[in-house]
């Protein structure tokens, strides 16, 4: 059994992750699943910037910004999710970053329009029914049935998009 409690940053994520594979004796990843709230796009870039490429990725994005938006909050390795609408990145980002690493977005989770899982190109022929269009792929925010339930609006992200 092979524990860590830490605080992930972009400048720790890539050792802590090499550490895992390191104790399991492992040389590549199957899956990668991650949900922060936050900084999620920044670490995911550093993951693949250090040539860290699992078979699948399943990644929570902000379904609040439809494609063909671009948003991702500012990076801050100390930032802390504050149950409001100022979280993570637009599935747009998110696509065009993993594209670019040779990724395909293959389904986005429906019932929450919360997380996005992408596979590896190596398997892409395994997913050939899956439409190249993101907008037939992107699940709109349906985070909580009630309305109490939702995310708060955050004047942060207000002004992060006005700048």
């Amino acid at each position: 059994f092979f524990f860590m409690e830490k605080w992930i940053t972009r400048e720790n994520i890539s050792s802590i992750v090499k550490s895992g594979m390191k104790y399991f004796k492992i040389k590549s990843l199957d899956l990668i699943s991650l949900d922060l709230d936050g900084n999620d796009y920044y670490l995911i870039k550093k993951l693949l910037e250090e040539k860290i490429f699992p078979k699948i990725f399943i990644l929570e994005y902000n379904a609040k910004f439809p494609p063909p938006i671009k948003f991702k909050i500012k990076y801050n390795s100390n930032h802390q999710w504050e149950q409001d609408d100022y979280f993570g990145s637009s599935i747009e980002t998110l696509n065009e970053l993993l594209s670019s690493y040779g990724y395909k977005l293959i389904c986005c989770n429906s019932h929450t329009g919360a997380n996005c899982f992408f596979i590896n190109h190596k398997y892409k022929n395994l997913f050939k029914d899956i439409p190249n269009q993101i907008e037939k792929i992107y699940s709109p925010p349906r985070y909580f049935s009630s309305k109490s339930m939702m995310h708060k609006k955050s004047v942060k992200l207000i002004k992060e998009i006005l700048t």
